[in-house]
């Protein structure tokens, strides 16, 4: 076996699958906590989400991103996003 300081030793354990970290799906422990307590957003995150989705519409096939990550910079910029958030939560510093 190789020692733990070559290349060698890391491709093949990478190669078979030795290193614990590819599970080729999401790490079980994780899929129990979401499923037992699902995440809800905070009302800060809600807001800048429905600022962004008044402009930009979500991701749910392939296109051309060019317009939406030039909306999200006019966001951004013009303080789209931080006075909805700031409308919710009071003022961020």
């Amino acid at each position: 076996m190789a020692s733990v300081s070559t290349s060698d030793f890391w491709t093949d354990l990478y190669a078979r699958g030795g290193d614990g970290w590819e599970l080729r799906q999401p790490a079980p422990p994780l899929v129990e906590f979401m499923e037992r307590a699902p995440l809800t957003p905070g009302r800060g995150s809600a807001a800048a989400r429905d600022a962004v989705r008044r402009r930009i519409r979500p991701l749910d096939r392939d296109r051309y991103l060019k317009g939406d990550l030039d909306a999200a910079l006019a966001l951004t910029e013009d303080g789209s996003v931080l006075a909805a958030v700031e409308a919710v939560i009071g003022p961020l510093e």
